[in-house]
């Protein structure tokens, strides 16, 4: 958000950039919670758009969010998905370049899911909230990266957990438009966990 927009929103969300960022969206998820008093204090989960323009007058949307978590006996994070989905489509049908990325707290197949201790797997449906993200579009890491022997090179999150020796699920992505054409994309694992219970993706993308 601008440093003249004050006051906590319960979640922050930022975008960095090395080139001109022309304007700014901020697009709220619904809550966890249909609670009033409860969604004051709650973080306030959301999209943050940047747009960047281009030579020939066009642009490029560069979108974060940080979806809900662990919300058990309730349809939010795939109400959320549903939103961040749509926000795609419409940035699709407007023939906006765009790309988004972020924690989405969900994992990426029922396999990951199946090879969580029990106890992690209560955090999560086996039938995962990501799954029409994946369907209707381009995504680091794909689904044959994160499925078989390999999906280990993959795994972002590190639980708090002493029983868990290292990161040991995938719960952080990027998704792109199809014209964008993907390069170089890894997590980087080397320096990382000092900072953060995430390693960060990292990915290049070439413009059409």
């Amino acid at each position: 958000p601008h440093p003249r927009v004050h006051g906590a929103v319960g979640m922050t969300l930022a975008i960095l950039s090395k080139y001109k960022i022309e304007q700014a969206q901020r697009y709220q998820l619904v809550p966890s919670t249909n609670n009033p008093i409860m969604q004051q204090f709650n973080p306030k989960r959301a999209i943050l758009e940047a747009d960047l323009p281009m030579a020939d007058g066009s642009r490029l949307a560069c979108l974060t969010t940080h979806p809900d978590a662990f919300v058990k006996g309730a349809d939010t994070m795939a109400q959320q998905v549903a939103q961040i989905d749509a926000r795609l489509n419409a940035l699709n049908k407007a023939n906006v370049l765009w790309l988004i990325g972020g924690d989405f707290n969900l994992l990426p197949n029922a396999a990951a899911f199946a090879q969580l201790p029990a106890r992690q797997q209560a955090y999560y449906n086996p039938e995962t909230e990501i799954a029409p993200l994946y369907a209707h579009y381009q995504a680091v890491p794909s689904q044959e990266e994160v499925t078989g022997t390999n999906a280990v090179q993959w795994f972002t999150y590190y639980a708090n957990d002493p029983t868990v020796p290292g990161p040991d699920r995938t719960l952080d992505y990027l998704f792109f438009a199809d014209e964008l054409i993907i390069g170089q994309h890894y997590v980087r694992v080397t320096d990382t966990l000092q900072i953060s219970d995430h390693e960060p993706l990292i990915s290049e993308f070439q413009l059409p």
